[in-house]
């Protein structure tokens, strides 16, 4: 699946054939642009608009403080390191989560890929405290939202660079690694994009 990725350079392809599992990298650099250096993973994309989350942005609260804010205490060592990441500038008091867990069967869970799930449910969420979560895990506040036709426009002005690339890495790279892990993968260097680019497969 793909990620959005903001670069240098533009998408000269068809946008016709994006949807979900897209990565984005924001192609345009413009002084306190929200989405600057950020990397996007594209949950949907239809004829209604797009969602997706920053997976490179941590803020400074532990899983396990912002469980502790909201009545969950946590001894759970992964939620005593792992970071809540800033998904996105929309509903910035709503909580998401990824994860890896096909086992989990919720009303509020989606599946994006056969490894990738998301869900808002509360229950699923806490359950990061227990030995019965998801073994992989990330935690969003807010996400990033598109209007019909917004992203397509956005990506035919090169503020976008599309990829495919592993979603192993929203789980197994630290954040602020991402761009560097996927960059390698790649076998180009994102941060260094320039001129006329496609999607690489």
């Amino acid at each position: 699946p793909p990620f959005f990725f903001p670069a240098e350079a533009g998408i000269r392809d068809s946008v016709a054939s994006r949807g979900r599992g897209d990565v984005y990298k924001r192609q345009e650099k413009v002084p306190g642009d929200f989405f600057s250096n950020t990397l996007i993973y594209l949950c949907e994309h239809d004829s209604n608009g797009a969602f997706g989350f920053i997976v490179n942005q941590p803020t400074d609260f532990t899983v396990s403080k912002f469980l502790s804010s909201t009545g969950n205490k946590s001894n759970n060592q992964i939620t005593s390191f792992e970071r809540l990441m800033r998904g996105g500038p929309v509903d910035l008091d709503k909580v998401f989560m990824l994860h890896n867990d096909r086992s989990i069967s919720n009303v509020n869970t989606s599946p994006l890929t056969d490894r990738l799930f998301l869900t808002s449910a509360p229950e699923v969420i806490n359950s990061v405290n227990t030995n019965v979560g998801p073994d992989k895990f990330k935690l969003f506040l807010g996400y990033c939202g598109w209007s019909a036709n917004q992203l397509e426009s956005e990506i035919k002005n090169n503020s976008w660079h599309v990829i495919d690339a592993n979603t192993d890495f929203i789980f197994d790279e630290p954040p602020h690694n991402l761009i560097s892990a996927v960059s390698e993968d790649l076998g180009y260097d994102l941060s260094n994009v320039s001129g006329e680019s496609k999607k690489v497969h």
